[in-house]
């Protein structure tokens, strides 16, 4: 791929990020986020997603068995993804969290492209490796100590997890030959979801009750939530086009490595800018290992 080229979808890519990460930010604040509320706005997404992807795919629609394979499975990704990504939101600040996320997910995809991708291994990965994982804990030890911290940072372990699953099977279905039709495939995706969030929301009711979910539907099947809602559909998705077409021509490491380093000095000055939200100096000492770790792989 063209290097202006790679460089112009790089910056695409965080724009599109922070862009999202602002819109839900901004989504949860002021409503009383249970799980069931994210789980809802989710389901909102995924009809968004939908819709856009059946425009983009011209109205034509593919079905095989290894589009819904992989859509099924990338659903369940997808949807983990933005629910913990709310979840977590809504505890600790922008800044801390795209910088555990950034950093798990590069450890764990790194890690995996290297085992699993046979992708090459250096000294100098080894030291950003260590780095990041420095700036992880630096963070971390103190998230732990807070109340309700353990609980946090547990939150935070699985929301990396997934995040890195998600990182690492677009890797796989971006270079399998087999998988034609993309639109089709993200088309699914949001389909099965739908199907995912209605089914956990259909637990909820016969769990807490009818009234309990009346009064979620009300808080979130508003013009408040279902305009951003809307309007997130572009850079969700945007974010998975541009991360499938980077992928197919970049190594899951290199790829890993950029993204999540452009993502984090975004959502660092997202965070005071925007937000304003303060940063501690750990966290500014954590970003700071993290850009070290960056230039040192590449």
């Amino acid at each position: 791929m063209n290097i202006y080229l790679t460089v112009i979808l790089y910056i695409l890519y965080t724009i599109l990020s922070m862009s999202t990460t602002a819109i839900l930010k901004k989504t949860q604040q002021g409503i009383k986020m249970t799980f069931f509320h994210v789980v809802a706005i989710n389901l909102i997404n995924s009809i968004f997603g939908a819709a856009c992807f059946y425009i983009l795919g011209k109205f034509h629609i593919s079905v095989s068995p290894v589009i819904l394979i992989y859509a099924l499975v990338f659903s369940l990704f997808v949807s983990g993804n933005m629910i913990l990504q709310i979840i977590v939101y809504s505890r600790i600040s922008i800044a801390l969290s795209s910088l555990l996320n950034t950093c798990g997910v590069i450890i764990l995809s790194t890690i995996f492209g290297i085992f699993v991708f046979k992708e090459p291994f250096s000294f100098q990965l080894l030291i950003a490796i260590a780095l990041l994982i420095t700036a992880v804990f630096l963070p971390g030890r103190k998230m732990l100590s807070a109340n309700g911290g353990m609980v946090t940072f547990l939150i935070c372990a699985l929301w990396i997890c997934v995040a890195a699953g998600m990182s690492i099977f677009s890797k796989i279905y971006s270079t399998d030959v087999r998988l034609t039709d993309t639109n089709s495939m993200f088309l699914f995706t949001n389909v099965f979801s739908f199907i995912n969030c209605s089914l956990i929301l259909l637990i909820g009711s016969i769990k807490n009750g009818l009234q309990y979910m009346r009064g979620v539907s009300k808080d979130v099947f508003c013009p408040r939530v279902l305009i951003p809602m809307g309007i997130n559909t572009i850079p969700t998705n945007g974010i998975t086009l541009v991360g499938v077409i980077l992928l197919r021509y970049m190594p899951l490491s290199v790829h890993s490595i950029l993204t999540s380093s452009m993502v984090l000095i975004g959502a660092a000055l997202l965070s005071l800018i925007v937000f304003k939200e303060r940063l501690t100096r750990d966290n500014y000492i954590s970003i700071v290992l993290a850009i070290i770790a960056i230039i040192l792989r590449n």
